[in-house]
């Protein structure tokens, strides 16, 4: 009687025991299920969240795209320096920029000037042009994305060797006297001196008083400490500058807003 009461006893226990295990196994079970729909739905979101991002990033690789594409309109005016490495003796141009190589046409209309050592500058004909020296070329783009130069200014020798220069190509926004303020991506204040080259397209021996508000230029700044020196601007008038002719008018109206051309040292 002992002997079966302990079996039963025994049985009873085993039997409630597994009981435990099996009412604990369903609940893990379900928690199993809930954590491996859990994984899906997270998965979907990363897929989803991935997705976005890619459409994301394209939609700015498109509009970056597109903006190049503006940026290259026939009628934008922008400027190259560099260094000639190649000239086919007749209409085109190829330039080192940077690491870049870059293909500057003009013609017979496109004004080609040499300047010296001394600073001092003279219209040449395009068989003088070689291929050590280096240039600022200021132009539209053509169908093909290249520059047609409106102006060529060429230096004999590579001014690396001197101070640093850079190149930024704006609108003026304001005119104060001697100082004027350049559109950029952001304004910069520029004073023109007695050592300032100005060059206006049409204009022979041009002044301060010949720039007006709207004009295109480009302006050659000079370091200096902690400073930076106005050397040359070179100047497309405006449609509100009387001393634009039509064409300098249909040039500029179309111009966009500034961008810094390139950086080299003088």
């Amino acid at each position: 009687m002992k002997t079966k009461l302990v079996f039963l006893i025994t049985a009873l226990i085993f039997f409630s025991l597994l009981a435990g295990v099996i009412l604990l196994a369903i609940p893990v079970a379900q928690a199993q299920d809930k954590a491996s729909d859990s994984a899906n739905i997270d998965q979907e979101t990363v897929k989803e969240s991935v997705k976005q991002r890619l459409e994301n990033s394209l939609d700015e690789k498109l509009q970056k795209v597109q903006n190049v594409l503006a940026d290259t309109d026939p009628n934008t005016l922008f400027a190259y320096v560099g260094q000639v490495t190649n000239f086919d003796q007749k209409t085109t141009l190829t330039i080192k920029r940077a690491d870049k190589q870059k293909t500057i046409n003009f013609d017979t209309n496109t004004t080609l000037l040499l300047t010296d050592k001394a600073g001092r500058s003279k219209e040449i004909k395009a068989d003088k042009i070689n291929t050590d020296y280096y240039l600022l070329a200021m132009g539209k783009a053509d169908q093909n994305g290249m520059m047609q130069a409106q102006r060529i200014v060429f230096y004999e020798e590579s001014p690396l060797s001197t101070v640093e220069r850079r190149v930024v190509f704006g609108k003026i926004s304001e005119i104060d006297n001697k100082k004027i303020v350049l559109k950029n991506h952001s304004d910069l204040s520029l004073t023109l001196d007695k050592k300032t080259k100005l060059v206006i397209s049409g204009v022979k021996e041009p002044d301060a008083t010949n720039l007006a508000v709207g004009d295109k230029a480009v302006v050659v700044l000079q370091k200096s400490e902690n400073t930076e020196i106005l050397k040359a601007i070179f100047v497309w008038p405006g449609s509100s500058n009387p001393e634009a002719t039509d064409n300098q008018i249909n040039a500029s109206a179309s111009a966009q807003p500034a961008t810094e051309s390139g950086k080299t040292k003088k």
